[in-house]
């Protein structure tokens, strides 16, 4: 949830409106925003995923009958 928060709304919403109103590239740089938040955050979600498998690998073994 916050990994969302901070990438979709933090970073993705803020760098559309700087790209899209202030640089003056508007729709594309409204969409150029929001492809860089989805950009973070499926990376940090990413790491969260690798960090998690790391730290708890009796999860992730797998089970031999």
């Amino acid at each position: 949830m916050t990994v969302s928060l901070f990438g979709y709304w933090g970073l993705g919403m803020t760098s559309s409106v700087v790209l899209a109103f202030t640089l003056g590239m508007d729709g594309p740089g409204i969409w150029i925003g929001l492809v860089s938040g989805l950009a973070i955050v499926s990376v940090l979600l990413y790491v969260r995923w690798l960090r998690r498998e790391r730290l708890m690998p009796w999860l992730h073994q797998s089970r031999v009958a």
